[in-house]
């Protein structure tokens, strides 16, 4: 029997990053993320938004912000998937004036923020004890036409 080989491409690693944040294993998705790099195998939206949110899964909230810079430098560009992983990992950890800056960020680039995006932010300045701009963020939500979800209300009326 001939042994064949198979060079792993974009689509491989993105599975690999993805399974890996599935398992919460953060440092072996940013591993295999770099690894791609290493290959000159250009990482895609998929692989750095699984690299993402398995550094929210793992606590790792400097860590997906750097790769959510990692993406606005480059022609990737986050996505609204992967900077709402970003603005939990920041919320998760205390950073709410983080998850305001992606936020931030989002609704300033490409991508748009949705109700899962301002959900967090509520939640982070909730958490943070941030009333103020939690209800600046549950003002901007009615005033667009995601409405506002019961996360986003509930984290509100808890600040």
């Amino acid at each position: 029997m001939t042994a064949v080989r198979v060079d792993p491409d974009d689509v491989c690693y993105s599975a690999g990053i993805n399974a890996c944040e599935k398992c919460r294993q953060w440092q072996w998705a940013l591993s295999l993320l770099y690894r791609m790099r290493q290959i000159r195998c250009d990482p895609t939206d998929f692989s750095y938004s699984g690299a993402v949110s398995a550094c929210e899964q793992g606590g790792q909230w400097q860590m997906a912000v750097s790769l959510l810079s990692d993406m606005w430098d480059t022609s990737v560009g986050p996505n609204t998937v992967s900077v709402n992983a970003g603005m939990r990992a920041c919320q998760k950890s205390g950073q709410w004036w983080q998850s305001l800056a992606l936020l931030t960020r989002l609704r300033d680039g490409m991508a748009e923020p949705d109700a899962n995006s301002y959900s967090a932010g509520i939640t982070a300045c909730e958490k943070g004890g941030r009333l103020h701009q939690a209800l600046t963020l549950l003002s901007q939500v009615r005033d667009t036409s995601l409405g506002s979800d019961s996360i986003g209300c509930c984290a509100a009326i808890c600040a």
